[in-house]
């Protein structure tokens, strides 16, 4: 896998974005370190570009300022487990300024019971956004 990571700086917060040719891949914690996709991409090959990553780099910016609701840069979730699809899936239908607890997000996938599973893959959502 290849993936082109870039630095931005929105409200005195910065984030790490990564991108592959299939889409938005990594969006890393406010403040996070600069490795911190290594938790996610073992052995990807990595090229940093200031340069790139534009439109998430906007995107981003515009959705944590409060002027976006959503994101139309495509995903890339080719990696990760049926259950955890379904999972990633489940959050993007989580309305723009609400939570939901993991057992909600159990309910909304038809596993009611899978609460622990559904908190695993939330924390192996690549993409979540955390303004910290």
């Amino acid at each position: 896998m290849h993936l082109t990571l870039t630095q931005t700086t929105i409200n005195q917060q910065t984030y790490w974005l990564g991108t592959t040719p299939t889409g938005l891949a990594f969006v890393g914690r406010a403040n996070g370190p600069r490795d911190e996709w290594q938790a996610f991409f073992k052995s990807a090959n990595i090229h940093y570009d200031q340069q790139a990553n534009q439109q998430a780099c906007q995107e981003l910016h515009d959705y944590l300022t409060g002027q976006r609701q959503h994101f139309d840069i495509p995903l890339d979730q080719t990696t990760g487990t049926p259950l955890q699809h379904q999972v990633w899936q489940a959050l993007t239908r989580i309305p723009y300024g609400q939570t939901a607890t993991y057992s909600q997000l159990a309910t909304m996938i038809n596993h009611p019971t899978a609460v622990r599973a559904v908190a695993s893959a939330v924390g192996r959502n690549r993409t979540i956004i955390a303004d910290e």
